[in-house]
């Protein structure tokens, strides 16, 4: 068996183990985004999906610092619909715990728009 084959094998016995599906990074949508913890700021990229719920489509983002940043995509229209004057969507606002995570407002709206033209 050669090297990918076995890589190849052992993912998949690892994503069935785990019932999730490990992909690379370049694999996901990604937005700009800032995260300030400890007076530190980097910049980075949060990388997302959208998934069809029971009450509707979810927009969830997949690295960001809770693990729990989600929105239903109709209130995420109404909500970057609102912000006008802004450069930054606020994803979570940060506490002792939790750094702030601020995603690129730009992106955010034309994101949330593509994805309700395409499911509404």
């Amino acid at each position: 068996m050669s090297f990918q084959a076995l890589l190849e094998k052992l993912t998949i016995e690892k994503q069935n183990r785990e019932s999730k599906c490990h992909l690379l990074a370049e694999s996901y949508a990604s937005i700009d985004a800032i995260e300030t913890f400890n007076h530190t700021t980097k910049k980075r990229q949060v990388h997302w999906i959208c998934e069809k719920r029971s009450n509707g489509y979810v927009f969830l983002l997949l690295d960001g610092v809770t693990g729990h940043e989600s929105w239903y995509l109709n209130d995420l229209v109404e909500i970057v619909s609102r912000e006008t004057d802004c450069k930054f969507f606020t994803a979570c606002l940060g506490c002792d715990s939790y750094p702030e995570l601020k995603l690129d407002l730009t992106q955010m709206k034309w994101v949330v728009m593509q994805l309700y033209s395409q499911f509404n």
